[in-house]
């Protein structure tokens, strides 16, 4: 009988800490991504480096989202090893690594330095999924050692770096921008015109004054720019409600088409004759050779130095009037009038010959424009909540109010517990596979949108990965999605019925129904 007593009593101390441990795995927080993902890299020989993780377990990386780069881009193999299948909730297929990656990449070619670029995206296998992460490191090869201090973490690209406003990134991109407008059929046309004002006709000049009044002209027209970027930042900010309106960013997508055809050569936009005339007499009563009216001649004549409207200067001025902020309207458009006078500065210096000569290449530039607004119309209805769209071709879905930034979702916290009602909050993204079957699966049931009458429903939409994602995540120590709070009709979180991970609608019910409780 003692025995049995024995046996049963270590069955239970056993079954206790096994199903106590399950719980705390079940419920245990997502590690942050570089404790899921340590990645590091190392130099082996002169032309031989590593680009390695460790992936702790429970956690996988899939091999369609990792990529290697080197800058510069230096001739090399990159061996990819192979992975291993797995199957998810959806019983979709993935090759995935785990536990440890290493890429070996053997250089074809000597370098002293090489700059190693990584991209990577994994998931945990409860079903949360990280978003994209990239990663740069400088190798020195000659010496083999690692600059701890180049590791840098780029989330959002250089569309993003428009976002966060970083301004010495944006007039560089505006200044280039200019310079690629600047060497289409609109403009280079009337290059000539320009230099015989700003040159003038009765004495020969020194190439020293001719390059500063060149200079002259050059400012006076960015800076007839930066206040055409003042006044559209200036209305943004009262535009900006209704610009982030459904309506409005489609109305904003079907323009950029429209100028991407005419881009294209199907039409062309042109500034109407009656002021093209207008301005024209108004420049051609100042005479080249002084200063002040030099400068007067690019301030006034900046519509027109060329025949028709450019279709990406209406793109830049629509995004500013988004972005409503001053100085990144003024400066942007400084910069980008400054680029498209840098041709004007050779002649000032030279003679035509420096001019590049007509020819299809033109052309070629003002396609390759075509094609960024039609970049920049995709990019513009994808902001579009999908409950716009959605309704055209499936069936709708649970009703989510879209939360873009803390103040947004403090606005709506505030708004239903003067209400006095619950609040869930969703966080979500595009790219995390787990929360789309989750959109598709559980918020479309009928049970499900039933049962989430009662509460208010926000969804922190992650998909673009900017930093006020990053700063919704930080203020709920959210590391990933799909990840659910519910919030009490006072507002208070009730944070021990966080859903982390992917669940089905019957285990969604369930800890609905203890929130409830």
């Amino acid at each position: 009988m003692q025995n049995r007593r024995g046996w049963f009593f270590i069955f239970i101390v056993i079954g206790y800490f096994f199903f106590t441990g399950q719980l705390a795995f079940a419920i245990a927080p997502p590690l942050p991504v570089d404790e899921a993902f340590t990645f590091s890299a190392s130099v082996s020989h002169s032309n031989e480096i590593f680009a390695n993780w460790r992936i702790a377990p429970g956690y996988y990386l899939y091999t369609k989202r990792t990529h290697v780069t080197l800058q510069p881009a230096i001739a090399a193999d990159i061996h990819y090893p192979q992975g291993d299948l797995k199957y998810d909730r959806n019983h979709t297929r993935h090759e995935i690594y785990s536990n440890y990656l290493s890429i070996p990449i053997v250089l074809n070619a000597s370098a002293q330095q090489v700059q190693l670029n990584v991209e990577y995206q994994g998931c945990a296998q409860d079903g949360f999924c990280y978003p994209p992460t990239h990663k740069s490191v400088l190798l020195n090869l000659a010496t083999g050692s690692v600059s701890s201090s180049s590791l840098l973490t780029d989330q959002h690209g250089v569309q993003n770096a428009l976002q966060t406003q970083h301004l010495p990134v944006i007039w560089f991109l505006f200044t280039g921008l200019g310079l690629l407008l600047a060497f289409t059929p609109c403009v280079l046309p009337m290059i000539p015109i320009v230099t015989s004002i700003i040159v003038g006709q009765k004495q020969q000049m020194s190439t020293k004054k001719a390059f500063l009044l060149t200079l002259t002209y050059v400012v006076g027209m960015a800076l007839a720019y930066a206040f055409i970027g003042l006044a559209a930042a200036t209305m943004g900010n009262s535009l900006q409600v209704w610009l982030q309106q459904p309506w409005a960013i489609i109305s904003m997508s079907m323009i950029f088409i429209l100028l991407a055809f005419s881009l294209f050569g199907f039409y062309t936009l042109r500034v109407p004759r009656f002021l093209q005339q207008s301005l024209f007499k108004l420049t051609a009563h100042q005479q080249g050779g002084t200063y002040v009216s030099v400068f007067l001649m690019g301030l006034f004549s900046t519509f027109i130095l060329s025949p028709c409207v450019t279709a990406p200067l209406v793109g830049v001025l629509m995004y500013i009037g988004q972005t409503g902020n001053l100085v990144l309207g003024a400066s942007a458009l400084f910069a980008m009038g400054f680029g498209m006078g840098l041709p004007l500065l050779l002649i000032g210096i030279s003679t035509k010959q420096w001019l590049p000569k007509s020819g299809p290449w033109m052309k070629a530039v003002e396609k390759l424009m075509g094609v960024i607004m039609i970049a920049m119309a995709i990019w513009l209805a994808s902001r579009v909540s999908p409950g716009v769209i959605t309704p055209f071709v499936t069936p709708p879905a649970t009703h989510f109010i879209i939360i873009r930034d803390v103040a947004s979702l403090n606005q709506q916290l505030l708004a239903a517990r003067a209400a006095h009602k619950p609040v869930m909050l969703d966080f979500y993204a595009d790219w995390c596979e787990s929360c789309v079957a989750m959109d598709n699966r559980v918020f479309h049931s009928t049970i499900v949108k039933q049962a989430l009458k009662p509460y208010v429903l926000l969804r922190a939409d992650l998909s673009d990965n900017t930093a006020a994602d990053e700063a919704l995540m930080k203020q709920y120590e959210v590391i990933a999605p799909p990840t659910v709070l519910f919030f009490d009709a006072n507002g208070q979180e009730i944070n021990t019925n966080r859903i982390i991970g992917e669940v089905n609608a019957n285990e969604f019910l369930g800890r609905l129904h203890i929130v409830h409780s």
